[in-house]
């Protein structure tokens, strides 16, 4: 299982990371990809910016659909 995570911005020195946004799992039948929306949209936001293998794991994502009230 890999972590999706954000980095400081400054080439990884011993693993950190400023925070777990999300996993993913491709061992699973199906696969697991569980992020946190609102931390994702937070540091995309704050000017992050997803590797390639993470954008393309976002556009994957199923969109959510707001709940009827």
């Amino acid at each position: 299982m890999d972590a999706i995570t954000r980095g400081g911005g400054r080439p990884a020195r011993e693993g950190r990371f400023v925070e777990v946004v999300g996993h993913y799992n491709p061992r699973t039948k199906p696969e697991t990809l569980d992020i946190d929306r609102e931390r994702l949209a937070h540091w995309m936001g704050a000017g992050a910016r997803p590797s390639d293998t993470v954008r393309t794991l976002i556009d994957r994502m199923p969109a959510v659909v707001p709940a009827a009230e």
